[in-house]
């Protein structure tokens, strides 16, 4: 069993388009490998705008300005996970970081085409994950 974590960051503008695979990443190394996602960019947007709506309306009601410009309002976690883990294991922390953050998980994806160079020499490739390397 390898060893878990979870890594919670400002999320990056193409973070949701990127979970869905809708734009370009440099992290794909792997092609005979099958992501999971849980809701699409389309949908994921819609719930993200709806809740920063609500947030930021409450905002404004209880200190009477608006809510400011540098204003964190996407998070990103990473979570380091096995190889026959799926959205379905990941449904008990989506439910504990909505109630620990009272925030709302509007995308989860498990990105299992992604990997990292280890070694390449002019002999042999090693990676992290994964078999194909392209």
């Amino acid at each position: 069993m390898g060893k878990s974590s979870i890594h919670i960051q400002k999320a990056s503008g193409g973070a949701i388009t990127h979970n869905s695979r809708e734009n370009y990443s440099k992290s794909v190394v792997f092609n005979d490998e099958k992501n999971e996602l849980w809701n699409n960019s389309k949908t994921a947007f819609t719930i993200y705008r709806d809740e920063l709506k609500i947030r930021s309306e409450a905002y404004s009601n209880s200190t009477g300005q608006k809510l400011q410009s540098r204003a964190v309002t996407h998070l990103s976690a990473v979570i380091n996970l096995e190889q026959h883990h799926t959205l379905k294991d990941l449904e008990k922390i989506k439910e504990h970081l909505e109630k620990e953050f009272d925030t709302k998980v509007f995308q989860m994806a498990i990105h299992r085409d992604e990997g990292k160079l280890v070694k390449k020499d002019d002999e042999s490739i090693k990676l992290v994950s994964g078999i194909d390397f392209f």
